[in-house]
């Protein structure tokens, strides 16, 4: 559709639109037999004035402004002297292009003799325009064919119409669309959910040939990540956008392009046009690919040392996780002794959260029985259609050992000194003459299963060991009591070898039922003892130092 002068040419309602300002040129118009309409007043020069008359053997033929903001043409036939209409004389006007397409035909017929004019009103639209000729004149041709009553001859005329007004025609991608953004600066955002992706474009489709456009966001790959289609359009810029979403994201590779397609309707015979353009994607994260890219520790594991548990207790731990592409669908932890038995464990779910705090229970009767040195085994488990497989690390942990404190505490009261068969402490350091320092050791595994089936065996060896005291009262004796004795601190005491200890009555009031210790014993072998309705017989230690160390 073309408005003149301040004229724009715009597309019919499915398609887009340009602002083209066109001028009807009368060049030449004498051999063309072309004038001007007057139009005073309203700014309109003899040079570009619409309509324009064109004449052809003494008939004009008034040339409506060829444009498409309305959807007819008005034609007018006026015959110049001599020349007349008669009564009931009718015409047939055609309007074809320079290659003999037919564009469009009109009827009307006098209704009076001496007709002064008759009118020929042609229905248009862009569309119709796809396959015309629009670079030389159109041709009309009016037959006329006399009434019935008639003295004169019907005749056919040609005229030569004039269409300078019309648009230079579309041909490659770039006269059809243009980008007003700039793409090279454009940035793909990188979603946490759902973002839009905005561009700008104009169109140019004077014709109303254009279909629809399809416009895809693709990546490296070829695949599609978005995707965005117009219909209808407005003059002047228009916008569109791509719903960018993580989930589509995630799996895409850079880098990014736009690709545009524009389809034209099946009348005009065009194949669809495609271009590609470029997209910038600084705003991506580098994708993780090791352990240390997707997890860090925030817990200094080499210098922070978990607490012995009272009973089962907790240990928390920080970690910060990386993960943009939301590949991560768990974490598995677990809290191994040196044969790669499972102390305790943990898992999470949660990614998005970058600083998390996770927490292992570990109870004394595991940790009792486990073997130094300690890991902390993390492991990452992916989504499966990630394709990728678990990774894991193993970090160095450090778990308090309260034997090391307890001896630490046992040893600062000083050297236990032995002169025959009477010991003594000695804080100095230095044992008074003839007397000598005693070694103590923590017995080995042979050593401890020897001493709890045949203490004879190791009758004389000076050991460190744990007790917790089970009976010490007037049956007992003050230089004598019954105590569970284990070769570590254990969570329960009565799984301790069933013994008696003897010592300095005086030393040994610091004790009573329930109280556990570490001391310095010497083996004294087994000794053998009544109960209810049995003997038993059970190891003997010699105390010659301890320290209480809580309860049990």
């Amino acid at each position: 559709m073309i408005k003149s002068t301040a004229k724009k040419l715009v597309s019919s309602a499915i398609t887009f639109a340009i602002s083209i300002s066109l001028n009807i040129v009368a060049v030449g118009a004498g051999a063309l037999g072309i004038t001007a309409i007057g139009a005073t007043g309203i700014g309109i020069s003899a040079a570009n004035a619409a309509p324009v008359n064109v004449t052809s053997n003494g008939w004009t033929l008034t040339v409506p402004d060829l444009i498409f903001t309305t959807s007819s043409w008005k034609f007018v036939l006026t015959p110049n002297s001599p020349n007349f209409f008669d009564d009931f004389d009718s015409v047939t006007l055609k309007l074809k292009d320079s290659k003999g397409k037919e564009i469009g035909s009109a009827f009307d017929y006098a209704t009076m003799a001496k007709d002064p004019k008759l009118d020929f009103t042609m229905y248009v639209s862009a569309s119709d325009f796809s396959k015309v000729e629009t670079t030389n004149s159109f041709i009309a041709t009016a037959e006329i064919k006399r009434g019935s009553s008639s003295k004169q001859a019907s005749v056919n005329i040609t005229f030569s119409v004039p269409i300078t007004s019309f648009p230079k025609r579309p041909t490659a991608f770039v006269d059809y669309l243009k980008f007003s953004s700039d793409l090279t600066t454009l940035e793909m955002p990188f979603p946490k959910d759902c973002e839009a992706l905005e561009f700008k474009y104009t169109m140019n489709d004077p014709f109303s040939e254009i279909s629809d456009i399809d416009f895809s966001l693709m990546d490296a790959k070829g695949k599609e990540i978005a995707s965005e289609s117009a219909y209808s359009s407005e003059i002047g810029e228009q916008k569109g956008d791509f719903n960018v979403c993580s989930y589509t994201v995630k799996d895409a590779s850079a880098p990014f392009s736009i690709e545009v397609t524009i389809n034209f309707d099946d009348e005009t015979g065009k194949s669809k046009l495609t271009n590609k353009y470029s997209v910038r994607n600084s705003k991506f994260p580098k994708r993780p690919s090791n352990f240390a890219e997707y997890l860090t520790f925030k817990t200094d594991f080499a210098n922070i040392e978990i607490p012995y548990p009272k009973s089962c207790s907790k240990f928390e731990y920080q970690f910060t996780v990386n993960d943009p592409y939301s590949e991560i669908s768990s974490f598995d932890f677990a809290l191994q002794d040196s044969k790669g038995t499972t102390i305790g464990s943990d898992y999470a779910y949660e990614t998005q959260s970058e600083l998390q705090t996770g927490s292992i229970s570990i109870c004394d009767y595991s940790v009792a029985k486990a073997v130094a040195p300690f890991t902390l085994k993390a492991s990452i488990k992916f989504s499966s259609d990630t394709g990728k497989l678990a990774l894991e690390s193993v970090i160095p942990v450090k778990i308090e050992n309260p034997a090391v404190k307890y001896l630490a505490t046992l040893n600062a009261q000083g050297v236990v000194c032995a002169k025959g068969t009477t010991y003594s402490v000695v804080k100095s350091g230095n044992c008074p003459s003839g007397a000598k320092a005693i070694n103590f050791t923590e017995p080995t595994e042979l050593q401890w299963n020897t001493l709890t089936r045949a203490p004879a065996q190791v009758k004389g060896k000076n050991f460190v060991i744990f007790g917790c005291v089970a009976q010490f009262d007037a049956n007992t004796g003050g230089s004598k009591f019954r105590a569970y004795a284990s070769k570590t601190p254990t969570a329960s005491w009565l799984s301790g070898v069933n013994s008696l200890f003897t010592g300095n009555a005086k030393s040994l009031l610091k004790l009573k039922e329930d109280d556990a210790f570490i001391a310095k014993v010497n083996v004294s072998g087994a000794t053998s003892y009544s109960t209810i309705g049995n003997k038993t017989t059970v190891p003997t230690f010699a105390v010659c130092d301890f320290v209480k160390i809580g309860s049990c």
